[in-house]
């Protein structure tokens, strides 16, 4: 049923038809696999009954059972490997109809999707996903800047075509040279399927000190057309220690994004306070009368970007949007709720001022 990897963000709704001429009864049977193997495939299934005898369309939203199986936690180690597999699933959908209630189920349709968490939007319509053999889960358009090297994006792969094609990242310099070509899967390489595979910023020790692009391909001649090229820029900051931020992007892949200046943190801390008894007539005034309970001390964080580009505002409404967002590896809470475009007609010099808490309580109070 893969004939051609199809691609569904299940932050929007994805719906199935089913439409036979005479159908009375429907039902839609939805596969979930884990892609490693390890856990069990989760079946849910849906019946309906058409609305009535001039309309007999019947309508599945399939996308809030595959999202409930995804969990989206951290990115995993920095090579070009396989992405965790809690990050995507497989999905089947089996369409069936009947004219009576007592008939046998007859068998009308069966489609093979692959399954992020990620969203559309609306301008879209209904529907919308992706069909290709290599799709890149980032926003191509945004140049990247960066501190260091330990950071990726994801890519979704379908290596069942047996074309005798490479499966290739290619990375160049800022003038264009191909510096190195790394070979992931080689034309002859036994692993076929389905893989959520993560592609470093950069490998290469030299050439590409101050940024480069990495183009993820199928063969390194130019035959076969290949992703667009990735651009990363490195960002030489001596005065602040720069926040790695990662979030969930509208593709449902890791996404990064530095912020290079100023980082003030505060704390706050809430309490319920209440009178105490006394503990006898004659009390001990050194007791005090009052005693605050159950403390909850939080986190804050205001970043700033520091310079960046007009359409870095892309990547920063993609996290206003994000579920998973990290700030070093830590999870945390986006505060601001609206952020306001700027230009370089208007702003001249471009930077971003964003609030985040953390999203625990210092004091451990997990029971």
């Amino acid at each position: 049923i893969y004939n051609k990897m199809k691609v569904i963000f299940v932050r929007s709704p994805y719906k199935i038809l089913v439409d036979e001429a005479t159908q009375v009864y429907t039902k839609c049977v939805v596969d979930i696999a884990d892609p490693s193997g390890v856990l069990p495939t989760k079946t849910v299934t849906l019946e309906k009954q058409i609305p009535d005898t001039v309309n007999r369309d019947c309508w599945f939203n399939i996308s809030p059972y595959i999202k409930d199986d995804i969990e989206n936690i951290a990115p995993s180690a920095i090579t070009p490997t396989d992405e965790d597999a809690n990050m995507w699933r497989l999905v089947t959908v089996t369409t069936y109809w009947k004219v009576d209630i007592n008939d046998e189920w007859t068998l009308l349709e069966e489609q093979g999707f692959v399954a992020v968490n990620g969203y559309n939007n609306y301008q879209g319509g209904y529907n919308q996903s992706l069909t290709d053999d290599v799709i890149c889960l980032t926003n191509a358009d945004v140049n990247i800047y960066r501190a260091d090297d330990n950071q990726y994006f994801n890519v979704l792969v379908d290596y069942n075509n047996g074309d005798g094609y490479d499966l290739v990242y290619r990375y160049r310099n800022l003038s264009g040279t191909t510096i190195e070509n790394v070979v992931i899967f080689d034309a002859d390489d036994a692993r076929l399927g389905l893989f959520m595979l993560k592609v470093p910023y950069r490998t290469a020790t030299a050439g590409l000190e101050n940024g480069n692009s990495v183009q993820v391909r199928y063969d390194t001649s130019g035959a076969v057309p290949a992703q667009p090229f990735v651009y990363f820029l490195n960002e030489d900051e001596c005065l602040y220690t720069p926040v790695k931020c990662t979030f969930i992007n509208s593709n449902g892949g890791w996404q990064f994004l530095t912020f290079f200046k100023a980082r003030t943190d505060s704390y706050d801390v809430k309490t319920k306070t209440h009178n105490l008894l006394a503990d006898a007539v004659d009390y001990n005034p050194l007791r005090g009368q009052k005693k605050e309970f159950n403390f909850d001390m939080t986190q804050t964080v205001k970043l700033n970007t520091g310079w960046v580009d007009e359409n870095t505002i892309e990547l920063l409404v993609d996290m206003l949007a994000s579920e998973k967002i990290l700030l070093d590896n830590e999870p945390v809470i986006l505060k601001d709720k609206s952020i306001q475009k700027k230009t370089r007609l208007k702003d001249k010099m471009i930077n971003y001022e964003m609030n985040f808490e953390y999203a625990f309580n210092l004091i451990n109070d997990v029971d």
